[in-house]
């Protein structure tokens, strides 16, 4: 059944076509704000027929769920630039990894492990440094890392006393009874570590450095003339920076 687009419709297609053409656009960028249900994922499957077979395009959609339904009604040669941002960043690591000696968790079917940070901060609690901390203050101060870590990552923000204290109060982060020196160090030291991936014995990031790695290492990103963002209004300062970076 062929589903007639709306005027609205029409002119994000007219505006596609235009851009392909004349190169002289300077606003080359448009975001598309409809209700739930209107057809927005819609549109941009729609809106991927008029790019020219001479220009590149990709489609980031907002779950995997999303993105298998996509590539069940594409040709099989559009399918790869169907995905996730976090599968974009993936393949960014990888890439960097590609001439370096394997690392087993990376390159087997789990690829990403969400207990990272847990595992990071597992061995730095051996060090000297960390070595003081009973088990009863690793247990409380874990998971406060743990939710840091992500939101420093997320946003973007140098880890200093000022961002730390205003994501808690912004994210609800509850810090009582623990040393925001204590917490500063830790947050700089888990990310640190992780920035050596590449270098590094370590053989697992977690779903935030699929996106944070490829920004703050400046690794080689995909690129495409077009890039079609699904639900961007739901993407963190982290994923936006990463979506710009493929343009």
């Amino acid at each position: 059944q062929t589903i007639e687009p709306s005027e609205y419709q029409k002119d994000i297609f007219r505006y596609i076509i235009k851009l392909t053409v004349d190169s002289s656009i300077v606003q080359k960028h448009i975001m598309v704000e409809a209700v739930a249900g209107s057809g927005k994922t819609f549109t941009i499957e729609q809106a991927t027929k008029y790019i020219p077979s001479n220009k590149t395009f990709c489609f980031l959609a907002f779950n995997k769920h999303i993105v298998e339904e996509f590539r069940s009604r594409s040709p099989e040669t559009m399918r790869k630039n169907i995905m996730t941002l976090n599968s974009a960043g993936f393949q960014d690591v990888l890439s960097a990894l590609e001439h370096q000696k394997p690392k087993k968790y990376l390159n087997s079917s789990e690829g990403v492990d969400e207990d990272n940070v847990d595992l990071i901060l597992n061995v730095m609690f051996k060090e000297n440094k960390y070595k003081s901390f009973s088990n009863e203050e690793i247990d409380i101060i874990k998971p406060i890392v743990n939710d840091l870590v992500a939101l420093f990552k997320s946003t973007m923000l140098k880890v200093n006393e000022r961002n730390l204290i205003e994501l808690c109060k912004t994210y609800n982060v509850n810090t009582e009874n623990v040393e925001i020196n204590d917490l500063i160090s830790l947050c700089n030291d888990v990310m640190d570590f992780t920035m050596t991936i590449l270098t590094n014995k370590w053989d697992r990031i977690d779903y935030n450095d699929q996106i944070w790695l490829p920004l703050v290492l400046n690794l080689p990103s995909l690129k495409f003339d077009f890039v079609f963002i699904d639900e961007s209004q739901d993407l963190n300062i982290a994923k936006f920076e990463l979506a710009k970076k493929m343009c």
